[in-house]
């Protein structure tokens, strides 16, 4: 095994192993003393969101039996919903009513975006968010942009996507989501990973989604399926040189996940697992140009530590298979910001890939919303070869978190990463509005 190598799987093994074996404390509000039968449920300090929105998501309901454990749990399910700074629960002994007290953020985010990445992309554009539609829990999100390659000399065009979400609907375990985006950009094309030319994309794409609970009461936890449908239609027109691997078409996916969300959340942090499995396929001739399988999983841990500060250590597994993947790309693309740092965007290009994040988070004391970070990333993407340790690629390096509690899921992230291994050896510095998972 070569140094590199084993000096990254020795590190990984050893903060998985660090991950697991330290005793995590309980958080949240001291309960109130709770004996009796619950005469009503209240709740006060939500201007926007509704009653019933709060009501569906705990199991308290008149009528119930008061236990501290009750309170507990509605607690921290209105809090899991990622609607409101805090929330507080009383019970008045006398009239034997419930009260929870939330405290709400803002679910309008409008939000400009003019950035430069690592990768020396220029994005100008922006996006549009509502976080608590009409205070039911849904969400609308509205983005555009436009980006160029090469600090704007580059390849470059523009993205432009809709997005409407009910996680579940009234009195049922079901949810939704629709989207729709389009795309129309000048790319590279490779064959065999050389370039071979640059061809105009222009891609039109639908997505439609279902979610069903599995698991019993109210809340957003627990097992789930989503059976999902995605078309696209995509367009390669040649601009110079040659089309390579890229083939223009239609494709219709059909796509099912099996996960289990155990994620609970805290006022400045997360903690909890969540895991999950997606099979995705397509067939020629149905509605679509192309077939193939793709088979994935994912595993995260958001594990607290016994501080005063804050302190968390975040780990994220995904691993891949696919026999082949739509228009002539791989299945699984590798790079970048939002999966190994310290590489340019889709350096990892192939049909198998393994990929691990690990992140030490600690608040400065007086600031608990804003904590450094601790940083490694580690990649592996394969077709048919075996694998080996001397694939393996890594990034290393630290950051800054700021979690702005005002809003809904909206944490600015910046990272130094440097990339170790082949195609690595550079310094690059990402930004972002939310964490990486």
């Amino acid at each position: 095994m070569k140094p590199t190598s084993h000096l990254i799987f020795s590190t990984l093994l050893g903060l998985v192993v660090a991950c697991t074996s330290v005793t995590a404390p309980l958080y949240g509000q001291t309960m109130p003393v709770c004996d009796g039968v619950i005469s009503d449920v209240i709740f006060t300090g939500n201007k926007v969101t509704r009653d019933r929105t709060l009501e569906q998501r705990i199991d308290l309901r008149p009528g119930s039996l008061c236990t501290a454990e009750a309170l507990a749990n509605g607690r921290q399910a209105i809090m899991n919903t990622g609607l409101f700074q805090d929330v507080n629960v009383s019970f008045d002994e006398v009239t034997s009513q419930v009260e929870f007290t939330v405290t709400e953020r803002h679910y309008i985010l409008p939000l400009p975006r003019i950035s430069r990445n690592a990768d020396g992309e220029v994005q100008l554009g922006g996006q549009l968010r509502f976080d608590n539609v009409k205070g039911l829990g849904h969400k609308f999100k509205l983005a555009a942009r436009r980006e160029q390659e090469d600090d704007g000399k580059g390849n470059g065009g523009s993205k432009a996507s809709v997005r409407y979400e009910i996680p579940r609907f009234f009195n049922s375990d079901f949810g939704a989501t629709i989207g729709v985006s389009a795309i129309s950009r000048t790319e590279d094309a490779f064959d065999n990973e050389v370039e071979v030319g640059i061809v105009k994309r222009r891609e039109r794409a639908l997505n439609l989604g279902v979610s069903r609970f599995l698991a019993p009461g109210p809340s957003l936890q627990g097992f789930r399926v989503d059976v999902g449908l995605s078309f696209v239609d995509r367009e390669y027109t040649l601009e110079e040189g040659g089309f390579g691997t890229l083939v223009s078409g239609t494709n219709s996916e059909l796509r099912v996940k099996l996960s289990n969300n155990q994620l609970q959340l805290d006022e400045y942090r997360r903690r909890g697992t969540q895991y999950g499995v997606v099979l995705a396929l397509a067939k020629e001739g149905v509605l679509s140009d192309f077939s193939y399988v793709r088979l994935s999983a994912f595993w995260r841990l958001y594990f607290p530590l016994v501080s005063e500060a804050y302190e968390n250590i975040n780990v994220q597994l995904r691993l891949g298979a696919a026999n082949r993947g739509a228009f002539g790309e791989p299945s699984f693309l590798l790079g970048g910001s939002s999966t190994l740092r310290g590489f340019p965007s889709d350096a990892l290009q192939g049909e198998k890939m393994a990929l691990a994040n690990i992140e030490y988070l600690r608040s400065f004391r007086r600031r608990p919303g804003l904590r450094w970070a601790l940083i490694m990333d580690f990649a592996a993407v394969k077709n048919d070869d075996p694998w080996n340790f001397s694939d393996l690629r890594g990034g290393v390096g630290g950051g800054f978190r700021w979690k702005i509690r005002s809003f809904v899921n909206t944490d600015l992230r910046l990272d130094i990463a440097y990339g170790l291994g082949t195609g690595g050896g550079e310094r690059k510095v990402y930004f972002g509005t939310n964490t990486l998972f």
